[in-house]
């Protein structure tokens, strides 16, 4: 099989579309940080027994937002916001998290 040019570069870019579609639920888990059922055990406790804890709460909704849980995700932000209403991490993971919400 012989492609010139465009073609070419099409065939190829396509290729590592399909890859990276593939790979990328694993990848992004694995940037998280959280790819065994004990890390999520971990963040789901940290923010059940300090709440006001922020770092914990952002990674958790990060997390269930990865695995498809967009509402769960952005309730237990909501919840963050009441207890750290001040707080702009929260605000920011809110609005980054009901972006994907609307792809």
């Amino acid at each position: 099989l012989c492609l010139e040019g465009s073609a070419l570069r099409h065939l190829q870019r396509a290729e590592k579309v399909q890859q990276s579609a593939v790979r990328r639920p694993v990848l992004e888990a694995r940037a998280q940080g959280i790819h065994r059922p004990l890390q999520l055990a971990a963040l789901e406790r940290a923010v059940r027994e300090e709440p006001q804890l922020v770092p914990p709460r952002i990674k958790l909704a990060q997390v269930l937002a990865l695995r498809g849980a967009l509402a769960e995700a952005r309730a237990l932000l909501r919840e963050g916001i009441e207890v750290n209403p001040t707080e702009p991490a929260l605000r920011d993971a809110l609005s980054q998290i009901g972006a994907a919400g609307a792809r």
